[in-house]
């Protein structure tokens, strides 16, 4: 035994004298057998192998761990396409031209954006344990992670440099890599566990491994008030059975008589899913929607004691603190602001602008001016019945949105008597034409 012993000490020493004859060809022998281990990602397997091999070794966003988890979600839809149309369906289409750099370093954790129409509509993150054998793809949801905030921000800045983006959904090498200003340690137990909307279907990986992808059937998007096409969302608001019976009371409430003690203004806000907040009580002609943190939007009424049968300056205003709250909890185009008018019809307007749109401040002073140029609009031409078209109070409020240096940031919505939705667009001439949804 000590013979033995003697004899294999004696060729590690020698191994170690003659590291090109040794070394170099037990290391390639090492690379090998790792790159066959059993149960791991073929994508990053290969994609290990390449950027480890000096011979085919790549620079800059080429060695991004983006492309093996490009790779192995797109074979995962390719093989799985009733997954894959129910995924985009409801999250949208990955973006996997676009990605964040690279996280971690057993672990590694990269950001792809989803786009729906035209728009960022989620992110969703993408972690590979230290053995390569697991992959998990997650929904990045507001506030479950600290990072949620910067990493949303980050495309969200990205994507508002370009006109009509659209998704690139096929893996390439050319990932363009969008970095993001983060320091603290990666939470892994976080991306490598499920729970609630991130209920996960697993998949064989491909060629070895497991893969983890969000399920959409469990996810709340289907109940949700926001989603990214103007007439699904304005849907969502007024039949989420969350969301439905607050705006009923706002209704109910919007026809009593001014003398009612109780005739006010009332309004709710609104989480993504349709949880409504407490009910808020206003003033005569106005509610004050307070912090808007983990709200989309927000919703009051009108009521018979007069008044614009319209959105007003104010409002506008609280939209943009909703699209500002959205911008450091989800996505500025999420923000809404609906009224109820006392005949039983709504208008709801969505931020259609960047979350620099968003941070215009508007003083006190320039609110009123703003108000006041309404007002006298609405005064000089309300008929003496004191009855007005539609037509004619909604070129008004265009014409509120050109004052304030919005025209074009904020999208109407005219919600009819029968439950018929339009949305209301400015022609070139100042007019206005309403399109049913379909």
């Amino acid at each position: 035994m000590r013979k033995n012993f003697i004899l294999r000490l004696s060729f590690m020493i020698a191994c170690s004298l003659s590291l090109h004859s040794c070394h170099t060809e037990d290391f390639q022998d090492e690379i090998s057998r790792q790159s066959t281990e059993k149960g791991k990602l073929k994508a990053f397997e290969d994609f290990e192998k390449r950027i480890h091999t000096s011979l085919s070794a790549r620079e800059g966003a080429e060695d991004s761990y983006a492309y093996p988890f490009a790779e192995t979600l797109y074979q995962v839809f390719e093989k799985n396409p009733e997954y894959k149309k129910s995924f985009q369906e409801v999250f949208g289409e990955v973006d996997f031209g676009v990605a964040s750099q690279t996280f971690g370093e057993a672990e590694k954790l990269v950001y792809f954006p989803i786009l729906k129409n035209g728009k960022l509509n989620y992110i969703l993150s993408c972690a590979i344990n230290e053995k390569r054998t697991d992959a998990y793809y997650k929904i990045l949801e507001p506030g479950e992670v600290k990072e949620y905030e910067i990493v949303t921000n980050t495309f969200i800045n990205y994507y508002g440099s370009i006109s009509n983006p659209t998704a690139r959904n096929e893996p390439t090498y050319n990932i363009e890599e969008i970095i993001i200003e983060w320091t603290d340690p990666i939470p892994w137990w976080w991306y490598m566990t499920y729970g609630g909307a991130n209920t996960p279907v697993p998949f064989p990986g491909p060629s070895g491994g497991s893969v983890s992808v969000p399920n959409p059937q469990t996810h709340p998007i289907g109940g949700n008030i926001t989603g990214g096409d103007p007439c699904e969302e304005t849907k969502n608001i007024l039949n989420n059975p969350k969301s439905k019976p607050a705006i009923d009371d706002m209704k109910n409430q919007s026809g009593l008589a001014p003398s009612d003690p109780n005739s006010g203004e009332i309004g709710y806000k609104f989480k993504e899913d349709g949880t409504p907040s407490p009910k808020i009580i206003g003033d005569d002609h106005s509610v004050d929607f307070g912090d808007k943190t983990g709200y989309a939007g927000g919703y009051h009424n009108h009521t018979t004691a007069g008044g614009i049968p319209m959105l007003s300056v104010p409002d506008i205003d609280q939209l943009l603190g909703f699209a500002r709250a959205q911008g450091n909890y989800g996505t500025p185009s999420n923000a809404f602001l609906g009224m109820v008018a006392p005949n039983g019809m709504h208008y709801v307007i969505w931020f259609n602008g960047t979350y620099q749109d968003a941070l215009t401040n508007f003083s006190q002073e320039q609110l009123d001016e703003y108000t006041d140029k309404y007002q006298t609009r609405y005064g000089i031409h309300k008929p003496a019945s004191g009855s007005m078209s539609n037509e004619a109070i909604e070129r008004f409020f265009f014409k509120a949105l050109r004052d304030m240096g919005l025209d074009g940031k904020i999208n109407l919505q005219r919600i009819e008597n029968d439950g018929t939705i339009k949305t209301v667009t400015k022609n070139n001439d100042g007019t206005t034409t309403a399109v049913p949804c379909p």
